[in-house]
C-alpha cells in the first residue's frame, strides 16, 4: 500500500492566505511589514531564487527591496548597508543571500544582521532563543517542516523523531523544533553507526543529508512519516536508472531536459512508509518561502510594544478554555491560580499568614493546605475579602514580573493573565484591556458537578455561594472591553476568541504608529 503524501503546495497556499489576511490587518493599522533582500553579484542561480522571494512577499502585501552590491563589494562596504537596513523602521526583514563572493566574511554579515529582523534565523542569538524555547525567529526549511507536520495533524509528541543531517541551517534547528515540541529526536550524520537501523526506530523520519535517494526502503519503519528535504538534479543515466526505472513520467522529463529532481529519499519509500512529502511539491522553497514571509510579519511586530489583557470571569464560567484558545493563537498567558498555589506552600510568607488568619483546621496532616477547607471557609464564612487582602497583593507582585520579563523578551507580546478575582482585587487598571467570560447558570451548575465529581443540586449551591461573593457578572460586563459568552458549543467561543485575538492585535500594532 503505497503512502500518502503530504501536500507541501496546498499548505503553502494556506499560509500564504493567512499571511495575506495578517498584512491587511497591521496595513489597516498603520505599519505594513517590509522586507529587503541582498543579493551581491550576479550569480544566476540566486537571482532566480530571490526573484521568487521578492514575487511571493508582494503578492502577499508584504513591501519588499532588492540591493544588489557589485560582486567586487568589500566586507566593510556589507557592514554597513546591512547596518542601515537595521536602522530602517520600513524595513521588518533582512536577508542575506548565500554564497557570498569570496572576499566577503559572510559570518560577521550574518552576525551583523539584527536579530529581531533576521528572517533566515541564522543569529546566534535566534539560535538561541529556539535552545531555550524562547519566542524568535527560526530558519525557514525547519519551521515549514514544522507546518507541514502540524496541517497534516501529524501527532509529534511523544513519537520518536529521526533526523539524517546536522547543519546550521537545517538539521540541527529541525532537531530542536521537534523537541520542543516533545518528541524524543536522535541527529544522524556520517559518522553514525548503523544509520539504517537507527532510521528504522524512527516515527518521524527527516531526511536533509543532501544526497540523491540515500534514504531507502531498508531505512524505514512501516508506517513511518517520511519529510524529504533534498532537492537534488540527477542528470547521469545510471544514476537515473538506479532511482527511476520503469517510471515513464519521469523517463519522458529525463529525455526532455536531459535531469530530473530527487529527494535524498529513494522513490521505492512510497511502498513502506504511512506518509511522505514527494520531490517536488514537498518541502521546498514555495513552503520556506512562506514560512519565511510569515517571519517578516513576526519580525514587524517585534518592534511594538507588550499589550497587557486581564482575562476574567465567575466560577465555571470556562475562563480557563478560553484562555487556551489565546494561548494556539500566539498570547503569553499566566494563570493566577497556578501563582496563588505556589505562594501558599509551606515556608512561603503567604502560606504563613494565611494559616494564621485561618487556622490549622485547613491544613492536611503533611502541613500543605487542604484547598477545599480553605474555600469553605473563605466563603462559607464570608471572608473572601480577608483571604483576598492576603494573596492578592503577592499574586499581582509576581504577575507584574512576569510580564516584565515576556516584555523584554518579546516586546510585542500580548501578554494575558487569567485570574478570577481581576475586578475585585482592583486590579483591572493594571491592563491595556480586560475580558470577561461569562455562561448561563445551568451551564456553570453542569460544569462544575463535572469537575468536582458531584451531582447538580450541591453543584448548584456550591456555584449560588459562590457567585454571591463575587461582583455580579452584570457589574464585570460593564467594565470589560470583551465579552465572551461560552454557553454555547467550543466553535462558537473559538470563533469569539479569533475575532477578539485579532483586534487584540490590531490595538497592540496601533500604538506604534501613534
Amino acid at each position: 500500500m503505497s503512502a500518502s503524501l503530504l501536500d507541501g503546495n496546498k499548505i503553502a497556499s494556506e499560509i500564504r492566505g493567512e499571511v495575506a489576511a495578517e498584512v491587511r490587518t497591521m496595513t489597516a493599522a498603520g505599519v505594513r511589514p517590509g522586507l529587503a533582500v541582498v543579493l551581491v553579484g550576479h550569480n544566476p542561480a540566486s537571482e532566480i531564487y530571490v526573484r521568487g522571494k521578492v514575487k511571493a512577499s508582494e503578492e502577499v502585501g508584504i513591501h519588499s527591496e532588492q540591493l544588489t552590491p557589485p560582486e567586487n563589494i568589500s566586507t566593510h562596504a556589507l557592514l554597513d548597508m546591512v547596518r542601515q537596513l537595521n536602522g530602517r523602521d520600513g524595513i521588518d526583514g533582512i536577508l542575506v543571500q548565500l554564497p557570498l563572493p569570496a572576499q566577503v566574511d559572510a559570518k560577521k554579515i550574518l552576525l551583523a544582521v539584527d536579530p529581531a529582523k533576521d528572517v533566515d534565523g541564522f543569529h546566534p542569538m535566534n539560535v538561541g532563543f529556539l535552545s531555550t524555547q524562547r519566542p524568535g525567529l527560526v530558519p525557514c526549511t525547519p519551521a515549514g517542516i514544522m507546518e507541514i507536520l502540524r496541517r497534516s495533524s501529524v501527532a509529534i509528541a511523544g513519537q520518536e523523531a529521526v533526523v539524517v543531517g546536522r547543519s546550521d541551517i537545517v538539521g540541527k534547528p529541525t532537531a530542536m523544533l521537534l523537541i520542543n515540541a516533545n518528541a524524543t529526536v536522535t541527529v544522524c550524520h556520517s559518522k553514525t553507526r548503523d544509520l539504517p537501523g537507527v532510521c528504522r526506530r524512527a516515527d518521524i523520519l527527516v531526511a536533509a543529508i543532501g544526497r540523491a535517494g540515500m534514504i531507502t526502503r531498508e531505512f524505514v519503519k512501516p508506517g513511518a512519516i517520511v519529510i524529504d528535504v533534498g532537492m537534488n538534479k540527477v542528470s547521469e543515466r545510471g544514476e537515473f536508472e538506479r532511482l527511476f526505472a520503469g517510471n515513464a513520467k519521469r523517463e519522458e522529463t529525463f529525455r526532455t531536459k536531459g535531469s530530473v529532481l530527487v529527494g535524498d529519499v529513494h522513490p521505492e519509500v512510497v511502498e513502506v512508509a504511512g506518509a511522505l512529502t514527494p520531490v517536488p511539491g514537498g518541502v521546498g522553497p514555495r513552503r520556506c518561502a512562506a514560512a519565511r514571509e510569515f517571519q517578516s510579519c513576526r519580525a514587524r511586530e517585534h518592534e511594538v510594544r507588550l499589550l497587557k489583557v486581564g482575562l476574567t470571569g465567575g466560577i465555571a464560567s470556562g475562563k480557563s478554555t478560553v484562555g487556551a484558545m489565546f494561548v494556539n493563537l500566539g498570547a503569553h498567558l499566566i494563570q493566577a491560580d497556578e501563582i496563588a498555589h505556589q505562594l501558599m506552600r509551606p515556608g512561603e510568607p503567604v502560606y504563613e499568614e494565611v494559616v494564621r488568619h485561618f487556622g490549622a483546621q485547613i491544613l492536611n496532616e503533611d502541613k500543605t493546605i487542604h484547598r477545599k477547607r480553605l474555600a469553605e471557609a473563605a466563603f462559607g464564612e464570608a471572608r473572601v475579602q480577608e483571604l483576598n487582602r492576603i494573596v492578592h497583593p503577592a499574586v499581582i507582585e509576581k504577575q507584574e514580573a512576569w510580564m516584565e520579563d515576556v516584555g523584554r523578551r518579546e516586546p510585542n507580546a500580548i501578554a494575558m493573565v487569567e485570574a478570577a478575582l481581576i475586578i475585585e482585587a482592583g486590579a483591572a487598571r493594571r491592563f491595556d484591556r480586560l475580558i470577561v467570560v461569562t455562561a448561563d447558570v445551568e451551564q456553570r451548575v453542569q460544569r462544575w458537578a463535572a469537575k468536582v465529581k458531584t451531582d447538580l443540586e450541591s453543584a448548584g449551591a456550591e456555584i449560588t455561594r459562590r457567585m454571591a461573593a463575587q461582583i455580579p457578572d452584570e457589574e464585570k460586563t460593564r467594565q470589560a472591553d470583551y465579552v465572551i459568552d461560552n454557553s454555547g458549543s467550543l466553535d462558537e467561543t473559538e470563533r469569539q476568541v479569533r475575532v477578539i485575538y485579532d483586534q487584540l492585535r490590531a490595538v497592540r500594532l496601533s500604538r506604534e504608529k501613534s
